[in-house]
C-alpha cells in the first residue's frame, strides 16, 4: 500500500512539473526614458492587433511616465514577436517602426524630445532593432546625389526607376552586411526587406501621382505603363507583415492605381460621386486576403471627403460596402475598425439630433448649440487662419441682411489653437462688424466639444431645423444657403 502511495505520489508531482514547465514563460523587459512624456496611460500592444497609425485591437500592457520621464514593463513571452508603444492618444510612439522582442530579451530606449536627435537603444534587444534607425540614417555620397535624389520626381520614367532600385539596393546590402553573421533572425530580416519593399514601392506611385506635377506643373496621374509593368508583382512584400504603416500605403496606392486608369477620360463632375463604389468594386474584383480586408478598412479613411461632397449617396454606398464586409471579411479587426468609423457618422447623418456642445465666446461666457432649439441654426466652422474662411465673411452678411428679423441663429465658431490665436480672435472681432454669435475652439480640431462632428477640414458648414435636428452636417457656403433656410422658415 505504501508503495502504491508513494508510486502515486510521484506520478502527481511529475505531472505537476510537466505542466508547470509546459506553462512557464520567460520574462522580457522593455524600460525606457521620454524627454517628451504625455499625460495618460501609454500602452503595450502586438503589432498584429495594430491596425492604423492611430488605431489598435487592444493592449497586452498598460504603463504611465513617472516624473523623470522613465517606464518599465515586463511581460511573460514564449515566442518572438513584433510589438508597439502607443501613446495616451493611441499614437505610435516610435513611427514606423516595430519592435522585435524574445522571451529574457531586455531593451531599453530612449526618446528624444525632438525627432531630429537620435533614439538610443540599449539592452540584449538593441543590435537587432538598431538597424531601423541606421536605414534612415544612410547618407548620400556628396550634396550634388542628395540633390539629385531630392529631384527625382521631374526625371523620366526609366532614369526614376535606375534610380530608386540604386537606392534600394543600397539598403538591402545595407542589411545583408548587418545581419552577415545571423542566421538565427530569418523573420525580422523579412520584416526589413519588406520595408524597404514597401518604401520604394510608394516611391513608385509617388512618380505616377506628382510626376507630371513637377516636371509639367499639370495635374494628371501617369498610367502605370509609364513604368515596368511587372514591377508590382517583383517588388510586392508579403501581406504577413501588413501591420507596416508603409504597407497599408502601399496597397491602397495600388488600387487608387488601377482606379486612374479607370476613370481616365470621364466627366470630372461625376467623378467624386462615384470614387467610393469604384474602390469598393476594385478592392472586390482584385484583392484577397488580408489585403482585401485592409484596403476596405482604408476606405474609411477618406469618410470625411465622401461625406463633405456626396452627403447622402454616401450613406448609401457606406451601408453597402459595410454589409459587404461583415459577410465577407478575413479579420474582425480591420472590419471592426471600418464599422466603428461608419457608425460615428451614422450619429451625424441627417435626421439625426445634432450632438450638443458648450463653448465660450469672446466675453468668456458658455455657449451651447441646445440653447438655440426652437430656432433654424446654421453654424459655420471657420478660423482667422483659414483664407477661404475669411474671404467668405461678405458672403455671411448678404446671408444674414437676407434673413433679418426670421428665426435664425447664425452661429460661427472660430478653430483657433491656443491662448494667443484666441486672443487675435477676439482682437480681429473687435475691429469687424459681424454679426452673429462668435464663439471659439480651442485645440482647432482636437477640441473635446466638437469631436462628435469629425471635422477635417473647414470652412464646414451645418444646417439644424428647428427640432435640434440635423439637415445638413456638410451644409452648402452662404452664397447658396438661402433656399434651404427659407424652406425650413417656411
Amino acid at each position: 500500500m505504501k508503495i502504491f502511495i508513494t508510486f502515486l505520489i510521484s506520478i502527481i508531482m511529475c505531472f505537476c512539473a510537466c505542466k508547470s514547465k509546459t506553462n512557464l514563460k520567460s520574462n522580457t523587459v522593455i524600460e525606457g526614458k521620454l524627454e517628451d512624456k504625455e499625460d495618460g496611460y501609454y500602452y503595450l500592444i502586438t503589432s498584429e492587433n495594430a491596425l492604423d497609425y492611430d488605431n489598435y485591437y487592444k493592449a497586452l500592457d498598460s504603463f504611465k511616465i513617472d516624473s523623470n520621464g522613465r517606464f518599465s514593463i515586463n511581460i511573460a513571452l514564449d515566442f518572438a514577436d513584433f510589438f508597439q508603444i502607443r501613446k495616451p492618444n493611441g499614437q505610435i510612439l516610435l513611427f514606423n517602426k516595430d519592435l522585435y522582442l524574445k522571451p529574457n530579451d531586455t531593451l531599453d530606449i530612449f526618446v528624444p524630445q525632438k525627432h531630429t536627435d537620435t533614439t538610443v537603444l540599449k539592452g540584449t534587444a538593441a543590435f537587432i532593432n538598431q538597424i531601423q534607425w541606421d536605414l534612415d540614417a544612410l547618407q548620400f555620397d556628396g550634396e550634388e546625389e542628395e540633390e539629385n535624389y531630392n529631384n527625382r520626381l521631374t526625371k523620366d520614367p526609366d532614369e526614376y526607376l535606375n534610380l530608386i532600385k540604386k537606392y534600394k539596393l543600397k539598403e538591402e546590402n545595407y542589411v545583408l552586411q548587418y545581419f552577415s553573421d545571423d542566421q538565427n533572425n530569418v523573420e525580422y530580416i523579412d520584416y526589413i526587406n519588406a520595408k524597404i519593399k514597401c518604401k520604394w514601392m510608394n516611391d513608385i506611385w509617388s512618380f505616377l501621382k506628382y510626376h507630371n506635377y513637377y516636371a509639367h506643373d499639370e495635374w494628371k496621374y501617369l498610367p502605370i505603363d509609364s513604368l515596368d509593368r511587372n514591377i508590382i508583382d517583383k517588388w510586392k512584400p508579403s501581406s504577413k507583415f501588413h501591420f507596416l504603416e508603409n504597407y497599408g500605403k502601399y496597397i491602397f496606392e495600388y488600387v487608387n492605381s488601377l482606379y486612374q486608369d479607370q476613370i481616365k477620360g470621364k466627366n470630372d463632375s461625376l467623378i467624386w460621386v462615384n470614387e467610393f463604389n469604384d474602390k469598393f468594386s476594385i478592392i472586390k474584383e482584385n484583392l484577397t486576403g488580408m489585403d482585401h480586408d485592409l484596403c476596405l478598412s482604408m476606405l474609411s479613411n477618406n469618410f470625411w471627403v465622401y461625406y463633405k461632397l456626396m452627403q447622402h449617396e454616401f450613406y448609401d454606398q457606406a451601408n453597402l460596402v459595410d454589409k459587404y464586409f461583415a459577410k465577407n471579411n478575413q479579420s474582425d479587426k480591420y472590419y471592426g475598425l471600418f464599422n466603428q468609423k461608419y457608425n460615428r457618422y451614422l450619429k451625424i447623418a441627417p435626421g439625426q439630433p445634432a450632438p450638443n456642445f458648450t463653448l465660450k465666446d469672446t466675453s468668456g461666457n458658455n455657449v451651447a448649440l441646445n440653447d438655440f432649439i426652437g430656432k433654424v441654426v446654421y453654424v459655420d466652422f471657420w478660423a482667422t487662419w483659414c483664407g477661404p474662411c475669411v474671404a467668405s465673411i461678405p458672403k455671411h452678411l448678404e446671408l444674414q441682411k437676407s434673413l433679418k428679423g426670421r428665426n435664425v441663429v447664425f452661429l460661427y465658431i472660430a478653430l483657433e489653437s491656443g491662448e494667443k490665436e484666441i486672443n487675435h480672435w477676439k482682437s480681429y472681432l473687435s475691429e469687424k462688424n459681424w454679426p452673429g454669435i462668435h464663439v471659439v475652439a480651442e485645440d482647432q480640431f482636437r477640441n473635446v466639444e466638437l469631436k462628435p462632428y469629425l471635422l477635417r477640414a473647414i470652412p464646414t458648414y451645418l444646417l439644424i431645423d428647428q427640432e435640434g435636428k440635423l439637415i445638413s452636417g456638410s451644409a452648402k457656403g452662404p452664397e447658396r444657403i438661402l433656399p434651404e433656410i427659407k424652406k425650413l422658415l417656411d
